[in-house]
């Protein structure tokens, strides 16, 4: 190997394509840190608690589809994450990540089968990763009750959307009582469907995604439907 330089010169800067994804697979890596640390702490709260052996849950492995929404597709065939060395690596670790994570989520539903998968649009520019197992948690999320009025926003920190059997968990950004909220003061934080037999969950959006809850609960359903959920019931 030569020896290096005295003086090395300096390497130009990243195209902008290469910076965008160098960005985006940068955040996508921290979400999935994230994930990971929620997960341990969702699985300490539940680690002690008794299972009954005859509510154990049934069915197959669950495969995931390749795309979603006509615009997603997964992180492992996104052709910009081929392109370097690195984005290769990149898409290889949220495959692996992806896979302890549903190993948590399997143990979170009762050791049902599960999957985990990151879809993202063909720029990476927009991201999410999906939950599934075949087991069920039929109620509504919990998120904190704010009294929007006495705090003089227009609305709650926090808020539960309801689209048809969809519930979504979202973020509100402050915005004084008497203005009208941005879109982009909307982030959603997580979609989830639920019954007895399958539990689909969107989470750790990315891009202007997060701003249309709406756009998100739809991915939910889609993914619900093309695992197999009823089209009818909770």
């Amino acid at each position: 190997m030569p020896d290096s330089p005295a003086a090395p010169a300096i390497a130009p800067p990243p195209p902008a394509r290469g910076r965008a994804l160098f960005a985006a697979t940068a955040a996508l890596v921290g979400a999935l840190v994230g994930a990971a640390a929620v997960g341990a702490a969702w699985l300490a709260t539940r680690a002690g608690e008794p299972r009954d052996p005859r509510a154990r849950p049934v069915g197959g492995p669950l495969t995931l589809p390749a795309a979603l929404g006509g615009a997603y597709s997964r992180v492992a065939d996104i052709a910009l994450y081929k392109k370097s060395a690195q984005g290769v690596k990149t898409a290889e670790r949220i495959q692996t990540w992806n896979a302890q994570s549903a190993a948590r989520f399997s143990q979170s539903h009762g050791d049902a089968p599960a999957a985990a998968e990151t879809y993202s649009d063909a720029a990476v520019r927009t991201h999410f990763t999906v939950f599934a197992a075949r087991d069920g948690r039929a109620a509504p999320p919990f998120v904190p009750y704010e009294d929007a009025a006495y705090l003089g926003v227009v609305k709650p920190s926090q808020e539960l959307l309801v689209f048809g059997k969809v519930y979504c968990v979202i973020s509100n950004r402050t915005t004084p009582a008497g203005q009208e909220p941005a879109e982009e003061s909307v982030a959603v934080q997580s979609c989830i469907r639920s019954s007895d037999s399958l539990t689909v969950q969107a989470a750790h959006i990315m891009g202007d995604l997060a701003s249309h809850p709406r756009d998100v609960a739809g991915l939910v359903e889609q993914l619900w439907r093309s695992l197999g959920g009823e089209t009818t019931g909770p």
